[in-house]
């Protein structure tokens, strides 16, 4: 039985020593470093979804003219995706003072349930341009990674904290969206430049590994990828989307987070 038991014990080391399980042990002491925390904010999602079609006499207040033909027009409509108020759970990196300056980077994931349409009066508002649009809505569920660098002025004695992120978004999103009641499945994947997150926060309090903060966000990945519905509709073609989120209802926002210490 002795053997047996230290035979077992030579295995296990045996197996944490290799290569795979000391990536292993890396990845999960970078994971256990992540701070449950709660936020409360307000947020609104929309879509910026654009089309071409021909002009034909004057260019509608929605249209600007295309730059890839004088004779074709690019029309754009807002979407709101969603809009949300109320505390939330995330998680985040403890924080990990380097001195009066700090420099860090890290990953953001996140996922969104994004469903919208345009309303009826602005439908309205859009035949009376002149223009084929008579219904456009989408229900999309969308993955959202942020890789971002992290500056800040942090000392030592005194206070606040300040912080500074930003860096680019990249979202993949499947569902359906319909075009004047033509409805596609649909699989969508846009990025954004350098600077489509940004965030600024005010550290008050650290306790531990936790923080009491208030910030202001924003976040949004551009037309750079795949359409946003693959067909042509009623003269319609080239549709593309702009994810957005702004917290706080504006292009800057608030927003408060408490940063527990624990686990």
């Amino acid at each position: 039985m002795i053997r047996m038991v230290r035979g077992m014990c030579l295995v296990a080391s045996f197996l944490m020593a290799s290569p795979a399980f000391g990536f292993l042990g890396v990845v999960w002491e970078y994971i256990s470093q992540y701070q449950i925390g709660i936020d409360y904010s307000a947020s609104t999602d929309v879509i910026v979804m654009s089309y071409e079609m021909d002009r034909s006499g004057g260019i509608p207040s929605s249209c600007v003219e295309s730059i890839k033909s004088d004779l074709r027009q690019i029309c754009t409509h807002d979407i709101v995706g969603g809009q949300s108020s109320g505390f939330g759970l995330f998680l985040q990196q403890a924080f990990r003072r380097q001195g009066d300056y700090h420099v860090d980077f890290d990953l953001s994931l996140g996922v969104r349930y994004l469903t919208g349409q345009i309303p009826e009066d602005e439908l309205l508002a859009i035949e009376a341009q002149g223009l084929p649009l008579t219904e456009a809505s989408f229900t999309l569920g969308v993955a959202i990674a942020k890789p971002y660098i992290e500056l800040g002025y942090t000392p030592l004695m005194g206070f606040p904290d300040i912080l500074l992120r930003f860096g680019p978004v990249i979202q993949a999103g499947a569902g359906a969206v319909s075009i004047n009641e033509e409805s596609k499945d649909v699989a969508v994947a846009v990025s954004s430049g350098v600077t489509g997150y940004v965030e600024l926060e005010i550290v008050f309090l650290r306790f531990g590994d936790g923080a009491f903060s208030i910030y202001s966000s924003k976040d949004g990945a551009g037309r750079d990828g795949t359409p946003l519905y693959p067909d042509s509709v009623a003269g319609m073609d080239d549709f593309e989307g702009e994810f957005k989120r702004s917290v706080g209802g504006a292009a800057l926002g608030y927003g408060m987070k408490l940063v527990l210490n624990w686990p």
